[in-house]
Order: structure tokens, then C-alpha cells, then sequence
């Protein structure tokens, strides 16, 4: 998922511009560039090219991990007995590689 997001940043707030070799390395899609000409081909500076598999494969991915966080995280956020799990659920759902949990820095810890 973050992938995504990254990629949606990148053709939303760069224009697809593949700035550089990182995210060359990361969103080049070669099976995407097998019939183009090597100055067809993406590079630094150049826009990235999404054939129409990827961008299924993309999405897919993207609908099977709302699938599988969109029942327990209702229940987390709206659900009566939704908190006594809480631990159980993000548990879980951390697992099943759905949300990614990084720790939060306190005004104590700073």
C-alpha cells in the first residue's frame, strides 16, 4: 500500500517524473517498455510508464488489503465491543501486512 500511495504522489505532485535513481529502481515497470525504443524507455528526468497489467496488479492489491481491514477496522472505530479487541485486531491486521504500526514520540520522550 505504501507503494501506491508513493506512486499516486509521485504522478499527482511530480507530473510522473522519475526524479531519481531510487524511484527509477522503484516504479520503472520494464514488461511495460519491452516494445518501446530505448529512447522511448523511462529514465532520471523522464516519466514513468504504467502498462495496463501493472496498473490492474496495482489496484488488486490494493482491493484484496481493503478486503481484508475494511470489517475490523469498522469495528474498531464504530463497532460497540470494537475497543476490547483492540489489541487482538491490530495484532492481526499488522500480520496480515494491512497497516504498518511505527511508534509515536511523547513530549516525554523528546
Amino acid at each position: 500500500m505504501t507503494w501506491a500511495r508513493e506512486l499516486r504522489h509521485l504522478l499527482t505532485h511530480q507530473n510522473g517524473e522519475l526524479r531519481t535513481e531510487r524511484a527509477l529502481a522503484k516504479f520503472r515497470d520494464p514488461d511495460a517498455e519491452l516494445d518501446q525504443d530505448e529512447i522511448d524507455r523511462a529514465d532520471v528526468g523522464g516519466k514513468v510508464r504504467l502498462g495496463a497489467p501493472r496498473v490492474v496488479k496495482i489496484l488488486d492489491s490494493l482491493a484484496a488489503v481493503v478486503r481484508t481491514a475494511d470489517a475490523p477496522v469498522w469495528a474498531l472505530c464504530w463497532g460497540r465491543s470494537g475497543r476490547a479487541h483492540w489489541p487482538e485486531t491490530v495484532t492481526k491486521l499488522h500480520e496480515q501486512k494491512c497497516i504498518v504500526i511505527e511508534p509515536v514520540q511523547t513530549d516525554a520522550a523528546r
